[in-house]
């Protein structure tokens, strides 16, 4: 994942809680998030999904 700012982090904490909420946001939520543009939602939609299949691949083990 591409990385960013803490206070993206921070924002992206406030707004979603979880990682699991994070995970379920889509590409217009994220741009909500002071401080992410589309771009950089774009760039957190295909790292959470990379993600998503790793934890996915773990849990088949």
């Amino acid at each position: 994942m591409s990385r960013f700012s803490d206070t993206i982090a921070k924002n992206l904490v406030e707004r979603f809680g979880t990682l699991s909420a994070l995970m379920r946001a889509s590409k217009d939520q994220l741009v909500e998030v002071d401080g992410v543009g589309e771009v950089m939602a774009e760039r957190l939609r295909t790292g959470l999904e990379w993600l998503r299949t790793q934890l996915n691949m773990d849990n088949r083990k």
